[in-house]
């Protein structure tokens, strides 16, 4: 069986939306002839609510996870002296800081940069000891690219970079200054041709990195994100006492559309939706602004299995999606899709997001920036169909199943084969 090292700063326990996907990627590659060693972070430097006790024993094996804690500035420095052979790298890691960040100031690639040392040294022990065939990187942290390309200069070894967003133009990207931004942009183009291969995560995503690679995105090649199989059940849930509105995820400023509000509000007024019927949750932090509604709450993150049984609960799933965020998929889709539940996608027209809703059969696509009526609209149908009880539409199966963790890993395996 061959071996690949995957580097991926946040797994199990972390609750985060990038944590997930090495998970199941780990957990299935095996299936198809890869024996995977995870280098991810510590545990320890998380906050208790951003834990998730998934089974990591019963997916695999815990011995092959190898966690390296966040260094101070001290050691990044040691660090940087001591590794770094490119002298402009180490400039740009120790020369950009945030005087405001104390005690923990460097910012390049991004504040994460503090992982390096000790995730580097676990790199090298089980690098050194055991035969390897490729390494993959997955960022969020970008940080984490530069131990994918020493691994492969250092080792010989093949090297997959991942991106599960933009790098630079991600509009969420932080400008700090010229130099940063001229320092960031030239680090990406190095990255995109020292990689042997770079997957992005929707296909207007993966034409951005190809635009930008100095060989015409040759290398490039688009793997989605996935959902766990074996975490849905097959049977649809009975209907919810209530009109139950669901958004798991972390709704940041401008993520949720102001025009919803206006359009509940709307259909209460003409008496078309009774008030006490009507119960909408966020399953994730609450950062957008948006003030308190009649059955709104905010239930913060939630461990994935609470997240699974609360789709189960919804007669209607939110998906909402900026216009500046129009190429992105969110994580969250690939399991609205599976619960069976009908989404509302509140989010850019032909966006990928938006064709897959449209593509998969599970829900109702509305223009983020569309009218209250347009969007009181889509309410009341989903409203009237929990209501009568009327049954969901006929989902293509066949489709959503191809965004399974199982079938993603296998896409992976192939690319490796290639590679190894």
């Amino acid at each position: 069986m061959k071996r690949v090292l995957l580097i991926a700063y946040a797994f199990p326990p972390a609750v985060a939306s990038g944590m997930y996907h090495p998970f199941y990627l780990a957990k299935y590659l095996r299936l198809s002839g890869w024996d995977p060693f995870v280098l991810t972070g510590v545990p320890g430097d998380l906050p208790a609510e951003m834990r998730d006790p998934l089974d990591l024993p019963a997916a695999m094996d815990g011995r092959r996870v190898l966690r390296a804690a966040l260094a101070d500035e001290t050691e990044l420095a040691t660090f940087a002296d001591r590794e770094v052979r490119s002298p402009w790298l180490r400039r740009c890691i120790l020369g950009h800081r945030d005087e405001r960040g104390a005690p923990f100031r460097h910012v390049f690639p991004d504040p994460l940069v503090r992982w390096l040392p000790r995730a580097w040294r676990r790199a090298e022990e089980v690098l050194a000891k055991h035969r390897f065939d490729a390494v993959v990187t997955t960022s969020f942290p970008f940080s984490s690219v530069l131990l994918g390309r020493m691994a492969k200069e250092r080792f010989g070894l093949p090297w997959v970079a991942e991106f599960r967003d933009l790098w630079t133009e991600d509009p969420r990207f932080p400008r700090r200054s010229k130099a940063f931004m001229a320092d960031s942009e030239r680090l990406e183009r190095d990255i995109l041709e020292s990689a042997d291969a770079v997957i992005s995560v929707s296909p207007p995503l993966a034409a951005r990195f190809a635009r930008r690679s100095a060989d015409g995105g040759r290398k490039v090649r688009c793997i989605e994100l996935s959902y766990e199989e074996a975490e849905f059940e097959a049977r649809p849930a009975p209907p919810p006492e209530r009109f139950h509105l669901v958004h798991v995820g972390t709704l940041y400023a401008g993520m949720w559309p102001s025009r919803l509000v206006g359009a509940l509000d709307l259909l209460v007024q003409l008496g078309k939706l009774d008030p006490a019927h009507l119960r909408i949750t966020i399953a994730g932090r609450n950062q957008s602004g948006q003030p308190p509604l009649p059955g709104f709450q905010a239930i913060g993150h939630r461990a994935h299995r609470d997240a699974v049984r609360l789709y189960r609960t919804a007669a209607m799933l939110l998906l909402t999606l900026p216009v500046e965020l129009k190429e992105f998929i969110p994580s969250r889709l690939f399991e609205y899709m599976a619960s069976g539940v009908p989404i509302l996608a509140l989010v850019p027209p032909g966006s990928p997001a938006a064709d897959m809703v449209q593509r998969s059969r599970t829900g109702t696509v509305v223009d983020v920036e569309a009218g209250l009526d347009t969007i009181a609209c889509a309410l009341y149908d989903g409203y009237a169909g929990w209501r009568d009880r009327t049954p969901a539409a006929d989902q293509d199966w066949a489709y959503i199943r191809s965004f399974s963790s199982r079938a993603m890993a296998g896409r992976w395996a192939a690319l490796l084969d290639r590679l190894a």
